[in-house]
């Protein structure tokens, strides 16, 4: 017979309510002991790790980070649980990060595998659309980071490359083309502040300039899509 144990909880349980249950008032000064060991084990580790764990971090320091969280956390308040298993798994996180780390040193086909390789999403001003799939990264996010960026359209825009580790790298062109614009379509004092071209319209799928025709598939993304004209700042067009 399987019997059913019930807590009972009484508001004015003080003891249970700021030290737990079974546990007293001594096992305090044990978690401040097992607090500071486990902080120091933290300093140690990700000082093993390499710099790059206070960077931004790749898939396997995430991971690292994740499973050093995890195994850590239990001996802090886990009264049945000792310090050496959170010590073991940290030797074990610690080392296993170390040598695929030195792997990928020698082995880039490995190391494409496991983190991931950069895309390029926006190149001369286009969106490159397979590559913005691959990265699972929509229009909406692209256009975000690219005025988070300072750029106002896309004739700005050599090249916009989504790094392995998550990163945006942005290259500017020297020389900004007419573009599609970025900014959204009710920001009247961006439309102040633009010129623009009759004679070039830009697709709004792809953002691929051309002179104006009539109203065709798109010769870039191939798509039957809407055209708008292209844009420069009234400061480039000077």
């Amino acid at each position: 017979m399987i019997q059913s144990v019930f807590l009972e909880i009484s508001l004015d349980d003080y003891s249970r309510i700021i030290f737990g249950e079974g546990v007293d008032a001594w096992f305090i000064l044990e978690i401040i002991f097992r607090t500071l060991f486990v902080y120091l084990l933290l300093i140690v580790a990700m000082r093993a790790m390499g710099t790059r764990m206070s960077s931004q971090l790749s898939r396997l320091e995430l991971i690292s980070l994740v499973c050093l969280a995890a195994a850590i956390g239990v001996p802090v308040l886990g009264t049945m649980e000792g310090l050496l298993p959170g010590l073991i798994i940290a030797i074990i996180v610690v080392v296993s990060q170390r040598v695929i780390s030195h792997q990928h040193l020698s082995n880039e086909k490995l190391e494409k595998q496991m983190l991931g390789d950069l895309e390029i999403l926006v190149e001369d001003g286009v969106y490159q659309l397979s590559a913005m799939r691959r990265a699972t990264v929509s229009k909406d996010r692209l256009n975000a980071q690219l005025r988070s960026e300072g750029i106002y359209h896309t004739g700005q825009v050599s090249k916009l490359i989504i790094e392995a580790n998550g990163s945006f790298s942005l290259v500017k062109k020297g020389r900004p083309m007419p573009g599609l614009p970025v900014i959204p379509d009710f920001d009247k004092e961006f439309e102040e502040e633009v010129f623009k071209f009759p004679g070039d319209k830009a697709c709004t799928t792809c953002g691929k300039v051309r002179a104006s025709q009539e109203n065709t598939s798109c010769g870039h993304c191939n798509k039957t899509t809407s055209w708008m004209s292209a844009v420069l700042l009234k400061t480039e067009n000077s």
